[in-house]
């Protein structure tokens, strides 16, 4: 099968023109790979450029079936969609590294992938619709101010969409608070919190959220690798790995281990 990757330009958080400092996502190619991940071809022409809230790309991690296919990769007899969610902020339109507000989905074939080619989920909990326009797209989940770009996984045992959020905020109000804000005492606090859906388009719903996640050290970008997730059938004990990178000093790359007990309701 095929591997998709998103790689953005971004601009850090005291360079940019949003007032609130956060890291802004520039721009985005894809990248794609036929072989595992050993080599990897860049989309190179300028209509393959994702803009604005489509900055960060980022793709759903796991063997997820859909309509009764399995993910696509676009080879003969799967279904031909990739899909994506795409955090960023409201007001500006934009995608940020961190502090976004939503996150909106979109799909597109494994052989189109320019921003032309790509439709949005545009319908309700209960009624799946997909359009064309980006104006159309409904927010599959807000977190206003707290949303970093995240990977979603799908969790195959439990048959459910995971994703760990980083969102950083101020340790004396508790207000959010970008990473590249001017008072470094206050900006290294982060939340982590843990966010499950049973669909592709929600509702999310929160199963785990942890203030002053890594102390001092602020961790971030916390991914469920779907290759690390342990578990066979609801019921049983699920245990994720969680990678996080990016600690203040030195970009470290930590693991920690979460358990969480899938029960139903």
């Amino acid at each position: 099968g095929s591997l998709y990757l998103g790689v953005s330009c971004m601009e850090y958080g005291q360079q940019t023109s949003d007032t609130f400092r956060r890291q802004t996502n520039l721009y985005a190619h894809i990248a794609k790979s036929l072989d595992g991940g050993t080599t990897w071809t860049v989309l190179p022409n300028a209509s393959s450029v994702l803009k604005g809230p489509l900055s960060a790309p980022m793709f759903i991690q796991g063997d997820y079936i859909y309509n009764d296919q399995p993910m696509a990769d676009g080879d003969t007899g799967r279904s031909p969609y990739v899909f994506a969610y795409f955090f960023y902020g409201k007001a500006e339109n934009q995608s940020f590294w961190n502090n976004n507000d939503a996150m909106i989905l979109g799909r597109t074939t494994g052989a189109e992938l320019e921003q032309s080619q790509w439709m949005f989920f545009c319908g309700s909990m209960t009624n799946e619709q997909w359009c064309p326009d980006l104006a159309d797209a409904v927010d599959i989940f807000s977190y206003p101010k707290m949303l970093g770009e995240n990977m979603v996984t799908f969790d195959a045992a439990s048959n459910r969409f995971i994703f760990a959020n980083y969102g950083f905020y101020r340790g004396d109000t508790g207000a959010p608070y970008s990473w590249w804000s001017p008072v470094v005492e206050q900006r290294r606090w982060s939340q982590l919190t843990v966010f499950e859906s049973p669909n592709l388009w929600g509702p999310y719903s929160l199963v785990y959220l942890e203030d002053n996640w890594r102390d001092v050290n602020a961790g971030y970008t916390p991914t469920f690798p779907a290759a690390w997730i342990h578990g066979e059938t609801i019921g049983y004990n699920i245990v994720f790995q969680m990678v996080h990178s990016g600690f203040w000093d030195d970009y470290n790359f930590a693991v920690q281990q979460y358990t969480f007990k899938v029960t139903v309701v």
